[in-house]
């Protein structure tokens, strides 16, 4: 569900981003035919009527900019809900880890070991065992590298947050600037 809501997301994203360029690309069409309006010294009505479509892609540029920042809010977000969650899954396995590494240095003697093989009624009960003391050493070393994964996919979610947040700048920063050239 997570990986779809992604895409739908950054389909969204690129509409609006097609939808920006080809304001920007009105915009400065207008600008030109103003620009070329008044060295014509054209008609009043006219430059009105130019400098009305202008401020209206105007703000439609904002509408979308904001549209944008809106959606970015929504991905920054899941990524902060993400980062918690993961945060949390791996406090967790580390106290297991921990706590499983506490218990195993304190059961460490070999001499331990030989006696937890030698103290069985059976070779089949010794053989489980020895079965067993394999399986935890597996299980131990495929915890520690899950451990190094969760906090190398902490560590990317972390980056893909920073990224998003200074998209998220961007946008607020060109907004500004667009309500600007309207007032001016």
């Amino acid at each position: 569900m997570a990986a779809t809501g992604g895409y739908a997301q950054s389909e969204e994203q690129k509409a609006l981003e097609a939808r920006k360029e080809q304001l920007e690309g009105e915009i400065r069409e207008i600008n030109r035919l103003l620009l070329g309006q008044r060295e014509q010294k054209g008609r009043v009505l006219d430059q009105m009527e130019a400098l009305d479509q202008k401020i209206n892609r105007h703000q439609q540029l904002i509408r979308i900019t904001n549209q944008q920042s809106n959606l970015l809010n929504r991905q920054i977000n899941t990524t902060i809900r993400n980062i918690s969650k993961l945060r949390e899954d791996l406090e967790d396995l580390k106290d297991d880890y921990a706590r499983m590494i506490r218990k195993s240095y304190a059961n460490r003697s070999k001499q331990h070991r030989l006696l937890f093989l030698l103290s069985s009624t059976s070779w089949y009960q010794a053989f489980k065992r020895m079965q067993y003391m394999k399986q935890y050493t597996q299980f131990r070393a495929r915890q520690g590298r899950e451990i190094q994964a969760k906090t190398e996919e902490l560590a990317l979610l972390n980056q893909d947050l920073t990224r998003q947040r200074k998209e998220k700048e961007l946008l607020i920063s060109q907004n500004r600037r667009v309500r600007d050239q309207l007032l001016s």
